[in-house]
């Protein structure tokens, strides 16, 4: 594959992998859901590494846009933004 298409082919792997989790659910006696999140994480560690974006560089975003936006530990979802 070259450079291109493997980073197509890393975006799209990371939504499969996403929706592997999401039909995984979460069933305390069964493993399946830790195993698809372990799945996408792996996807994720290699789209870092194809793009040359570091971990630290994630979450230093994350960070600051849960300061501006917020995040989940109210359990609150927002339908959009205005």
């Amino acid at each position: 594959m070259d450079t291109g298409e493997f980073r197509r082919e890393l975006l799209y792997k990371l939504i499969e992998e996403a929706e592997e989790v999401r039909q995984a659910g979460y069933d305390p006696d069964s493993n399946d859901f830790v195993k698809e999140l372990a799945d996408l994480s792996e996807v994720f560690q290699a789209t870092l590494k194809e793009f040359g974006v570091s971990s630290e560089d994630v979450e230093k975003v994350r960070e600051e846009r849960r300061k501006e936006r917020g995040g989940f530990d109210d359990k609150v979802f927002l339908e959009s933004v205005g």
